[in-house]
C-alpha cells in the first residue's frame, strides 16, 4: 500500500465514524422526542439508529485494523 492509499483508507474510516456519530445523534434525538411526545414508534427508530451506528463501528474497526497492519511501500 502506498502512503497515499494509507491516508485515503484512514480518511474513509474517519468518514465511516462520522456516520456513526450521525446515527447516535439521531438515536438520541428520537428518544428525546419520544419522551416529549410519548410516541412509541420513536423508541423503535432510536434503537434502529443506534444499531445502524454499531454496524458502522464494526465496519470501521475492520478497515482501521487492515490499514494499520498493512505494509506501506514507498
Amino acid at each position: 500500500m502506498t502512503p497515499e492509499e494509507y491516508i485515503e483508507k484512514l480518511k474513509e474510516a474517519q468518514r465511516t465514524l462520522d456516520s456513526v456519530k450521525d446515527d447516535l445523534d439521531r438515536a438520541i434525538q428520537r428518544m428525546e422526542k419520544r419522551l416529549e411526545t410519548g410516541y412509541e414508534y420513536l423508541e423503535q427508530e432510536s434503537r434502529l439508529a443506534a444499531l445502524a451506528g454499531r454496524e458502522y463501528v464494526k465496519l470501521a474497526d475492520s478497515s482501521i485494523y487492515e490499514t494499520a497492519t498493512a505494509k506501506i511501500e514507498y
